[in-house]
């Protein structure tokens, strides 16, 4: 059984089933009719944060890309990331999201 990570109403804490951790952003957009989207993200499997895909300028990017990773935890000997992405502030894995868009 696969667990899910799941944003909480204020965007900053990811509520998992033993352990509550902080991410470093806002992951949506105050936009009102935004379409939900699949996010690109990183899960950490040491520390239980999520880190959203950015460009190293900090800008969010459309694709998995590890510029945007903290350089506190890129340069971690012990560093253990799942891509998957975010939808509807929820983490999945790449085949939980595959699924998911399949049920779309």
């Amino acid at each position: 059984m696969t667990a899910l990570l799941k944003l909480n109403s204020d965007y900053g804490l990811v509520a998992t089933e033993d352990q509550t951790t902080t991410t470093e952003r806002n992951v949506f957009s105050s936009c009102e009719n935004q379409r939900l989207v699949f996010q690109p993200a990183f899960y950490d499997m040491q520390t239980g944060k999520i880190h959203i895909s950015r460009y190293s300028s900090g800008r969010q990017a459309p694709l998995h890309i590890l510029d945007g990773i903290p350089n506190n935890v890129a340069k971690r000997a012990d560093l253990n990331l799942v891509s998957g992405f975010i939808y509807n502030g929820i983490f999945l894995t790449r085949q939980q999201a595959a699924d998911k868009r399949e049920e779309l």
